[in-house]
Order: structure tokens, then C-alpha cells, then sequence
């Protein structure tokens, strides 16, 4: 079995995963495959953004972790390894010259993705081993939120929302966790971006399935708050509200559980939180339902094992 690597550039963290792929289609012309190695850099790219330029310091840095992660990529014998960049390129006013500069920096291309093929991506993935017949995506992103209207098995109405976790705290939050007033701005700014682009109606559903860094930090936030530590599968919309009024009135307790269950997070968890529940708000959603693969696992199957 081949060794595939996926190095995606996001707003917050730097991520390779690796898989191993089956040499031969199965009997619906798809290429098995299984996760077998991650490793993630908490860069934080998104702060080296000023004024809309993407800064020199910002492609430094981003050059050496992705120089870290290939290197991490050649240790592991991977066949092939793709890079794809997300919203903190996408949106920045240099965004062609600093894919252009990191490019000739590592020696490699990459793909800046458009919002629409990210929340694309983040649908092939999310289906790619089990089966989606309706719904709506969401994929909470750093920089960015994606969402995909799911009808009859297939995605329609990919949508790119420019605010995500890290975004919505650097614009919104004043310390480290936001206040019930940030949170209301939060949840504001996330419909006021929808209503621009879409009739929100559009996206109803009972079951909000959901991709992303900062929906598994949610489930694994749940999980240490009400379920002894197993992160659950789904999160109610009662959940999340819980977890939000927890941290509004009880900003200790808030703090220390996330400390503990998403260490990493502790900045971006509160916006993480304000996003979902404006989306299940909006959308009528009584349930979160966690994907377990997403735009890493897209971006394999479609430019990689396709080709």
C-alpha cells in the first residue's frame, strides 16, 4: 500500500495527515484507504495578517512548519503529498504573491482553495466512508465557515461564510474567553454574513452535521463536561446552550474544563461555540452530529486518488 500525505494550511494550526491507500479500486471504482499518522503545528497564521497583507513574518513562519511537516512526510515514505491553503491565504490582499513566495520557498505548489470547493471538499470527505442523504454541512474553520446544502445524496448550494473561530475572536473578543455581549456580536456578525449570500431557510434541518477542528473541540468539550471524558458523537443543541451559559456564569469552572479537554483551543472554543449555536439557531437543528473524516480526506479523494 501507497503512503499519501495531506498538509492543510489553515488560519490556526498546520496539519499532515497520512494515509495508506489501497493499490486497486474496489467495486464502485473508489480507492480504499486508512488514516494512519497526524501531526499538527499551532501556527496561528491568521496574527500575521495586518491591514489585509499577509506579512513576511507570516510566510517565514508558514514556510518552516510546512518545511517541518514535509520533512515528517519524507520520514514516512509518502508516495505523494499535496498542500492546499484555506482561508487565511484566500482572503488576504497579497494572497497570489504569498502563495507564490511560499511556493518557491519549499519547492512545492499549492492549492488555494476557493470557498466554494473548500465546502466541496469538506462534503466529498465527510461521505467518503458513510453515506449523507440530507442535511446541511457546517465546517468551522479558523478563518472561515463552510456550508453545504445536502439533497438526495448530493452536495448543492456550497457556501463560504468569511468568519470562522480565530476570526470571530480577533474581532469580537475583548480577553480570552467572550462575554455574553461578544457572544450576541458573534452569533450577529454569522447571520448578517449568511443573509448577505443566502436565504438562510435554505440550510434547515433537524441534524446539523458537522466537520472541522472546533466541532470535534465542541464533542470533546461535551464529553468532559457531561459524559466522563468520552467524546460523543453528536452534541445537542440543549449542549451546546449549557456549555455557552457555563461559560458566561462560570468562567472558572469554563476555563479549567477547557484547559483540560482542548488545551489548545482555550482562545477559540468560546467563538467555536457562538458560531454553532447561531447555526443550529438559524437552521432549526436540534442536533450536532460529528463527521469523522472531512476536507483532508476531500482533497485526497478528489486530486489525489482520482488522477
Amino acid at each position: 500500500m501507497a503512503r499519501y500525505g495531506i498538509i492543510d494550511l489553515g488560519s490556526n494550526s498546520v496539519r499532515l495527515d497520512v494515509y495508506e491507500v489501497a493499490p486497486k479500486e474496489d467495486k464502485q471504482g473508489q480507492r480504499d484507504f486508512e488514516h494512519i499518522f497526524s501531526s499538527k503545528k499551532m501556527a496561528g497564521l491568521a496574527a500575521y495578517t495586518t491591514d489585509g497583507i499577509f506579512s513576511s513574518r507570516g510566510m517565514q513562519v508558514a514556510k518552516d512548519v510546512l518545511e517541518n511537516l514535509l520533512d515528517q512526510a519524507e520520514d514516512l515514505d509518502c508516495k505523494k503529498v499535496g498542500i492546499f491553503a484555506t482561508a487565511v491565504l484566500r482572503e488576504c490582499k497579497n494572497s497570489n504573491d504569498a502563495v507564490a513566495t511560499l511556493e518557491g520557498a519549499i519547492d512545492k505548489p499549492i492549492r488555494l482553495l476557493s470557498g466554494e470547493e473548500e465546502a466541496h471538499l469538506g462534503f466529498i470527505g465527510a461521505t467518503c466512508k458513510s453515506a449523507m442523504s440530507h442535511g446541511t454541512l457546517l465546517d468551522l474553520g479558523g478563518g472561515s465557515t463552510e456550508l453545504t446544502c445536502v439533497n438526495d445524496g448530493s452536495d448543492t448550494l456550497n457556501l463560504s461564510l468569511p468568519l470562522g473561530c480565530v476570526k470571530a475572536y480577533a474581532q469580537y473578543v475583548n480577553l480570552i474567553l467572550p462575554t455574553a455581549r461578544e457572544v450576541q456580536c458573534i452569533e450577529h456578525a454569522f447571520n448578517e454574513l449568511l443573509r448577505q449570500k443566502a436565504d438562510p431557510s435554505i440550510y434547515r434541518c433537524g441534524v446539523l452535521h458537522g466537520i472541522g477542528g472546533s466541532v470535534r473541540a465542541t464533542a470533546k468539550l461535551a464529553g468532559a463536561a457531561f459524559t466522563g471524558g468520552y467524546a460523543p458523537k453528536a452534541v445537542s443543541a440543549k449542549t451546546v446552550t449549557t456549555l455557552l451559559d457555563m461559560m458566561e456564569n462560570e468562567a472558572h469552572d469554563f476555563c479549567h474544563l477547557a484547559a483540560k479537554a482542548v488545551p489548545d483551543r482555550l482562545h477559540t472554543i468560546g467563538p467555536g461555540l457562538a458560531i454553532i449555536h447561531a447555526a443550529m439557531t438559524t437552521f432549526g437543528a436540534d442536533t450536532l452530529q460529528i463527521c469523522k473524516n472531512g476536507i483532508r480526506e476531500g482533497y485526497l479523494v478528489k486530486y489525489m486518488l482520482e488522477n
